[in-house]
């Protein structure tokens, strides 16, 4: 099936074309997309990875699939805004992450920020090293805002060595209502630690393990 790619702004800068028609095997989903465009263009890996898609005008999950001579937008983050979804070794700014999601049309902005404890099951933690899928991780939390019913979100998580007492991720969402952004916000951090290929090495005062099947 043919499909037609339009891009804008670092989008289009990267990946050399405004408008291009590409043939796709039946079945295909945004993700083949992005796949065939990143080994086509290893240049724009980073923009492909922070940005929105849009199918026929309508903004869609990476899991969408795609429809015969569907137009497909890659929206690049807006006015020189970040990633919603953050995958670094950075120190996490609570403040960064609330100004990320503001919005006129937002009564309550919600925030969680997840520390390492200094203890676990009775023994001192010193600290968790944090080892994640990078690209992977950031298309599935992308995946999960798009389904979150919110005005904003932006997710920021650590990895490498995190110290305890150290923040290793944060979650910010905005909404009409708080009652919604609480349950939004929870709902993400869920979702983040079942499908984010995220995993922890707990430093323990007595030896290291590994935690839980990954995510966050």
């Amino acid at each position: 099936m043919k499909v037609t790619i339009e891009t804008f702004a670092l989008a289009r800068e990267k990946l050399g074309f405004s408008r291009n028609e590409i043939e796709m095997p039946m079945g295909s989903i945004v993700s083949d997309v992005a796949e065939v465009l990143s080994a086509e263009h290893p240049g724009a890996v980073e923009v492909l990875e922070r940005s929105r898609w849009a199918m026929n005008g309508e903004y869609v999950g990476r899991d969408a699939f795609l429809d015969d001579g569907a137009v497909l937008s890659i929206i690049p983050p807006v006015s020189g805004g970040v990633a919603r979804v953050v995958i670094s070794a950075d120190p996490i700014d609570v403040n960064f992450a609330c100004s990320q999601v503001q919005s006129l049309g937002a009564g309550a902005i919600v925030t969680f920020a997840g520390t390492v404890r200094n203890t676990n099951d009775g023994v001192a933690v010193v600290a968790i090293t944090y080892e994640a899928k990078i690209e992977m991780a950031i298309r599935e939390i992308e995946r999960l805002i798009d389904q979150a019913d919110v005005i904003g979100a932006f997710v920021q998580h650590r990895i490498g060595r995190v110290e305890a007492g150290e923040i290793s991720v944060v979650i910010a969402v905005s909404c009409a209502h708080r009652e919604q952004a609480y349950k939004a916000n929870a709902w993400l951090l869920d979702e983040l630690k079942k499908v984010a290929p995220i995993w922890k090495h707990e430093e323990r005062i007595n030896g290291t393990i590994w935690l839980g099947q990954g995510g966050g």
